[in-house]
């Protein structure tokens, strides 16, 4: 009896995990979209700066370090919504196992 009354208690917050995760895998998919243009561009850059000139070099750099700045910002967004969804996560698993998941509210720290 207390089983299947926990499981109707724990029910709301199992359904809000799983949609929690779903919502984490998709910010980890985009922020993973959005990388990918950075390292490609940041690696390309290194690749241009080698055998140029200054002057050549200078017009790269003006043009392609703004775009990759603008990048690196958006993607310190994305982090600081990692921080949160990691928390909420965490936060339900801990309650929905009833303490069983190590208590790890910060993604930095967490140990796997």
């Amino acid at each position: 009896v207390w089983r299947i009354l926990l499981t109707l208690i724990f029910l709301p917050v199992r359904i809000s995990f799983f949609f929690g995760r779903i919502g984490y895998w998709f910010t980890w998919f985009f922020f993973k979209g959005l990388s990918a243009p950075v390292d490609y561009l940041q690696n390309w850059l290194k690749a241009q700066k080698e055998g140029v000139a200054q002057a050549p070099q200078a017009i790269i750099y003006l043009v392609c370090l703004p775009l990759i700045f603008f990048q690196h910002v958006i993607l310190a967004f994305f982090s600081f919504a990692f921080f949160f969804q990691w928390f909420v996560l965490m936060l339900q698993a801990y309650v929905m196992t009833l303490g069983a998941v190590r208590w790890q509210p910060v993604i930095t720290d967490a140990k796997f």
